[in-house]
């Protein structure tokens, strides 16, 4: 219960700066109901070759990459028979080192030569997850989902940051609801295929596998 509280807690911060935006002196032109404006924005999205390739990337780093952390548990039990507190240290490691990666994204004064980011980051984080799955010392495991978790947060955070500033300013709200829908809605549907996955191959090649496919 203190765990949920503090994460609530937390959110303080994000709702502070929320209120301290200052809102644009006119209202974005309406262009019809809102079944009208998301068929406006696919069709958007689809004929911009960057945003297009941008939404693919987060599908495949959602339906691939994030169910890690639903085997997480198996790891922690049966591969590096760490229990319930070493679940938690793996976890810690994963959010230091997303910490991290949002730090260095911050020193970024300029968003220029975020693409290259957005793929070395997706190729290092699919990486550094895969050398996790076969990893089966302890400590090993912590270094390295510190890396996996600075590779997520700096590719998402950078998809993110693109997704606001390639699209004219019409469309800007639909790529933030596209971005929401794929990066929340597909990742239950990786998890599903993952736990079918690591039920008949095992947990580390089911994320082994995922893994693959994010840094292809």
């Amino acid at each position: 219960g203190v765990c949920f509280l503090n994460n609530a807690v937390s959110f303080t911060a994000v709702l502070c700066s929320l209120f301290m935006i200052d809102k644009a002196a006119q209202e974005p032109p309406k262009s019809g109901d809102a079944f009208t404006q998301v068929r406006e924005g696919l069709a958007y999205a689809w004929e911009t070759p960057a945003l297009r390739g941008l939404l693919a990337v987060l599908a495949v780093l959602s339906l691939t990459g994030m169910p890690v952390v639903v085997l997480m548990p198996i790891f922690a039990e049966e591969v590096l028979r760490s229990g319930p507190r070493g679940l938690g240290i793996l976890m810690a490691c994963s959010g230091l080192g997303a910490t991290a990666g949002s730090l260095f994204l911050a020193r970024r004064p300029k968003s220029d030569g975020i693409e290259k980011i957005i793929v070395k980051m997706t190729v290092f984080f699919g990486l550094s997850l895969a050398l996790f799955s076969n990893s089966t010392i302890f400590w090993v495991s912590c270094l390295l989902l510190t890396l996996v978790g600075a590779g997520m947060i700096i590719q998402l955070a950078s998809v993110n940051t693109l997704l606001q500033e390639l699209p004219v300013e019409k469309y800007r709200g639909s790529m933030m609801g596209f971005y929401i829908m794929i990066f929340m809605g597909l990742a239950p549907f990786g998890s599903i295929l993952a736990g079918w996955l690591a039920a008949r191959i095992g947990a580390p090649d089911a994320v082994a596998v995922g893994a693959g496919l994010c840094a292809v």
